[in-house]
């Protein structure tokens, strides 16, 4: 079952280009390099963060959820070298996600436990706190919100995730060709674009 790593954030933006530069080219690929991690993405919703800082979602992909915790985020930040520290500090409201997925189905209603990896040039994060039940977000997902989305033809893949790290339990990833809105249930929506890979 295949891991996901999500970390959502916004930029500080006299530091904005100089991140950037950082992320796609020395702190991805040294992430990739790790054993178990498998791809990576980077998207930016704009103007939708904290006084209207452009907000992002980092992706990092992985064999299973378990290579995220070996050794885990708390246990990589004390080692980082002080260029990694600096970038790090250019980060304001980061919220983080190491997640499993539970399934994927695309437009035509295949499930499928296949391919993870997230291509698209946009995507949609959803974020859902399961207050209710255990089974009320879920079945939610299935019943009503993935069926709402196949007449959207802008629509074409939805990932669920089942989280271990994080503020809240389930999460949704839509890839499309164009930015979907979120329904009422989510807690966290964010439309965004994808800079990485190019």
């Amino acid at each position: 079952m295949s891991g996901l790593w999500l970390i959502a954030y916004d930029l500080i933006p006299e530091k904005e280009a100089d991140y950037l530069d950082w992320f796609h080219g020395i702190h991805i690929p040294e992430k990739l390099a790790r054993p178990g991690y498998t791809w990576a993405a980077h998207y930016c919703a704009e103007g939708t963060g904290e006084n209207g800082r452009n907000r992002y979602i980092a992706l990092f992909g992985g064999e299973d959820s378990s290579v995220f915790y070996d050794p885990s985020p708390q246990q990589i930040k004390p080692n980082q070298p002080p260029e990694t520290k600096a970038m790090m500090g250019c980060r304001a409201n980061p919220d983080m996600y190491i997640a499993s997925m539970e399934w994927v189905r695309d437009r035509d209603g295949k499930v499928s436990n296949g391919d993870p990896v997230i291509t698209a040039d946009c995507l949609s994060l959803q974020v859902f706190a399961s207050d209710l039940s255990d089974q009320a977000i879920p079945s939610w997902l299935v019943q009503e919100f993935w069926p709402s989305l196949q007449s959207q033809e802008e629509f074409g893949i939805i990932h669920k995730y089942l989280t271990s790290t994080g503020n809240h339990r389930h999460v949704t990833l839509i890839e499309s060709t164009s930015p979907i809105e979120a329904k009422d249930q989510a807690v966290v929506r964010l439309a965004t674009r994808r800079i990485w890979p190019v």
